[in-house]
């Protein structure tokens, strides 16, 4: 597997993963469907060639099509922050919905993996997926 081509503005599907450069200092990571243990390999080499010194300064990571994501796999993406971040990098997810949404939420990464989120929206992550009151199943009083 090979990310290159997406450095350097050409467009590469790598299964469910479509990359692109959308400007000379960003590089965006379109993934789609279940991330899981079973896409680890794959996930796992994509977010660690992203994070490489040699890599635009942002990378964003679009989330629109992902419909699960576990565990591991939010590990693999902090992982992959941690190092874009110690090469002078930043790494955000864009496009949170449903479960992805409500994970992040619920480990309340929004701060490291999605800034602005609270700060936009007091009422949590994007379109209102998650709510801190709505954390324990029990709705909001007030």
């Amino acid at each position: 597997m090979t990310i290159q081509p997406a450095l350097m503005g050409s467009r590469l599907v790598l299964e469910n993963f479509s990359l692109q450069q959308s400007a000379q200092d960003a590089v965006v990571v379109r993934l789609a469907g279940e991330l899981d243990l079973a896409r680890d390999a794959e996930l796992r080499a994509c977010l660690r060639r992203l994070a490489a010194p040699d890599t635009p300064p942002r990378i964003v990571l679009d989330m629109s099509d992902v419909r699960f994501i576990d565990a591991h796999s939010i590990g693999l993406i902090i992982a992959a922050w941690r190092t874009a971040r110690r090469h002078g990098r930043t790494l955000r997810l864009e496009g949170l919905r449903g479960i992805p949404a409500r994970v992040v939420g619920l480990l309340g990464l929004e701060p490291m993996l999605v800034p602005g989120a609270r700060e936009d929206r007091p009422e949590g992550l994007v379109h209102g997926r998650h709510n801190g009151a709505a954390i324990s199943g029990r709705p909001s009083v007030g």
